[in-house]
Parts: C-alpha cells; structure tokens; sequence
C-alpha cells in the first residue's frame, strides 16, 4: 500500500527542533576534504520527494531488525545506538511520545516505495568518490544515503574500501563512528581507525576526543593516549580538554603506582622487569631511546610554541583560566615548576583568585618530573 504525497514530504523534512543536537567537531568538519558538494544531487533528490530504494532483505549486521533501524532515525536514550550523530545521518524523525510510533511507521511504509533516484544517486556517487582523481567530497553523502537506506552493512564495506584504497582520514573517522554505533566488539579496529585518522590529520579534534572517551571507558591505555596526545598538539594549539587530558596522563604515568607501571608493559611487552625495578618514578614508556630523543625533540619545540611568551600574553588576554591553568601543570611537568610560563599562569590566575585552577597548578608543580631534564640526563 503506498503512501500519499503529504506523506513522504512530511518524512523529509529536517526542521532544527527535531534534529539531534550535537557538538560542533563533527566528523565532517576536521578538514577540507571533508566538505560536501554535491548540490546537483541535492536538487534531484529535494524536487522528488523520496529516494529511499525498496528493501527486499534484512542486512545481516541488523540483528535486531527494526528496532536497531529505528535507533538511527529516532534521538532516543533507550535505543540501542541512540540515534546517530546529524554529521552521519542528517535526517532525524519525530519521536513520538504516546504508545504509537507514526512517524517511523510511516518511514518503514514509505521505504516500500521504488524510485531510480535512490539507485542513480548511489551511482554517481561511487563513480565520483572512485574516479580518477577521486572526488572525497562524495564519500560522506554516499554513507550517508546508504544509512538512509538500511544499508548499514554496505556501508561498512564501502568504508572499508575507502580506508585502503584512499589517502585522507575520513574514511578511518566515519568507520570507526560507524563500529563504535554497530559493533563495539571490534574494540582494537575503532582505535585503531581514529589513530590512523589523527596520522593523517593531526588536526582532526574529532578522532583525539573519540580516542579519549574510549580511553575514559577502559578501552584505551595511557601510553596510547599519551602518543595520540602529542601527536595532536604538535599541530595544533589544543583545547582545554586536551591540555587536562595530557595532565592525567602524566599523573598516571609518573608515579609510584605499580599499576601505572604495568599499563605501560601491557602496552609495550618489553623492558618488563627493568620498569618495576626501576627507582626512580620515571616511566618505562621513555626507556626506548627513538621516544626518548623524539619526546626531547618535543619539548623544545613546544617550550617556542605552546609555552611562548607570545602563547601566553594572548591567552592571558583571552581570560581562559581552564586552559592556561592545564596548559602551566603540562609545562610544569616537562621542563619544571620555575619555568616562565608556569609561574606566569600562577601569578595570572591568583590574581583572578581562580581557586579550582589554582589548586590544579599547585597539585602538578608538587608532583612536576622535569621530564625533558630526566630525558637529558639519561641520554649522557
């Protein structure tokens, strides 16, 4: 039975109050080859009010059939993926709040309705994304209406194909968006897509942030996230919340505990013994000479960029305490409580009587390594 024309247009709309909301580092905005130009396409498909190819078979990977499949239109807390992110799937459907469920009804009757233009925009798209050169913009709405389409299986393929076949990091962030929705098993896959993501785009804060919740649920130890890290801010100035994260992860790292010790082996698999006999509270993960001179490298080089006094005066200027207060306990555990930036940021944030990042500063100067020392000292 097919639906009315009223029908389908109403399950095409994408007004802002039904739309899930969702932070601005989306998947498709960490660089330009992200962006979309496929207004052409867009024509077609918003003159012909439906596009959706019928769906003759169940995709293997949707176990859980039509509920899984409501999960990714509806933004709702008790499904199982809770509705994808806008950057993924832009269209969302009302949610209803009675025992009927209308508005996903009315999609899965509408889905039923052949039309070409779900194929031929399918088409195009594999034949841009695949053309020489290939056009990247043309990834992301492939994805997209293969979702739209319950399609969600091809669309892991196609990911797939594109990380060994493409030379950007797109592909690694959406399928590893994709498996952390579908199939959260393949733990070492996920990060493994975000860490190939941040080598290809350093810049990418979408991939550093997907790496840290997955630390932040046990998936992802600290000296992974210490690399991923320091990756990220060798090209870029970093949030805040990157900043902190790097402060918990020297914590964690330089300290007496043994099970901090024991997180770097179980990462490392080597120089085991030498770590836990070690006496002093210099961690294991600087033991191999490449890192050692690659992180003493580092530090120079952030000690002219990150911790300038250029960097300062303009972030004493902006007035963000959060990140100047992280910046100062980061510097403090690389070059020492006395160095300028550190004590600046101090006098800084005491004047603004900032009390949460004053004891922040004071908690990682009591505890500062003086790691790029530490370094030189065992490299003589």
């Amino acid at each position: 039975m097919h639906t009315s024309q009223q029908e389908r247009t109403d399950l095409l709309v994408n007004s802002d109050e039904d739309s899930m909301n969702i932070d601005e580092s989306s998947l498709a905005t960490c660089s330009s080859e992200s962006s979309i130009n496929n207004e052409n396409i867009d024509k077609k498909m918003n003159n012909k009010p439906g596009f959706l190819h019928p769906k003759e078979e169940m995709d293997p990977l949707e176990s859980q059939g039509n509920e899984n499949l409501r999960s990714i239109f509806l933004d709702t807390s008790d499904g199982p993926t809770c509705g994808l992110e806008q950057s993924l799937l832009p269209l969302k459907l009302k949610f209803a709040t009675g025992a009927s469920n209308d508005c996903f009804d009315k999609y899965m009757k509408y889905k039923s309705v052949p039309n070409t233009l779900y194929e031929d925009a399918e088409k195009c798209l594999r034949l841009a994304l695949y053309s020489n050169p290939p056009v990247m913009a043309a990834l992301l709405p492939l994805i997209q209406i293969l979702l739209l389409g319950d399609k969600l299986k091809v669309a892991l393929n196609e990911l797939e194909k594109a990380c060994l076949s493409l030379a950007t990091a797109l592909p690694f962030r959406l399928r590893g968006r994709l498996l952390e929705e579908y199939d959260q098993n393949q733990v070492s896959t996920i990060f493994s897509c975000y860490e190939e993501a941040l080598r290809r785009d350093p810049t990418c804060s979408y991939s550093m942030e997907r790496l840290i919740k997955m630390h932040k649920k046990g998936y992802y130890n600290t000296i992974q996230l210490l690399e991923a890290i320091a990756l990220h801010l060798d090209s870029v100035n970093g949030k805040s919340c990157i900043w902190e994260e790097l402060v918990s992860c020297f914590l964690r790292l330089f300290s007496d505990n043994t099970a901090d010790y024991e997180d770097c082996i179980s990462c490392t698999n080597t120089h085991g013994g030498e770590s836990l006999e070690a006496s002093s509270k210099f961690s294991s993960v600087f033991f191999e000479q490449f890192t050692r001179e690659s992180w003493k490298a580092r530090c120079r080089w952030w000690a002219r960029h990150h911790f300038s006094q250029n960097a300062y005066t303009s972030e004493a200027q902006s007035g963000d305490c959060k990140l100047l207060a992280a910046k100062a306990a980061c510097a403090a555990h690389l070059f020492g409580p006395e160095f300028p930036y550190v004590k600046a940021v101090g006098v800084y944030i005491a004047k603004q009587e900032a009390l949460d990042e004053i004891s922040v500063l004071v908690r990682n100067k009591q505890n500062s390594v003086r790691l790029l020392q530490t370094l030189e000292k065992l490299t003589r």
